[in-house]
């Protein structure tokens, strides 16, 4: 379960979170506050 502490939106990795390509890196982004959550390789 992943955590925005911008607006306390709780979601699993593959829930709401937005997938955004960052050079060689996904990064999970809340769709309200765009707020990176994680980036993994």
């Amino acid at each position: 379960m992943l955590f925005c502490l911008e607006c306390d939106d709780a979601s699993p990795i593959d829930g709401n979170w937005l997938r955004c390509l960052r050079d060689e890196h996904v990064a999970y982004v809340c769709p309200g506050y765009g707020t990176t959550i994680v980036e993994q390789p």
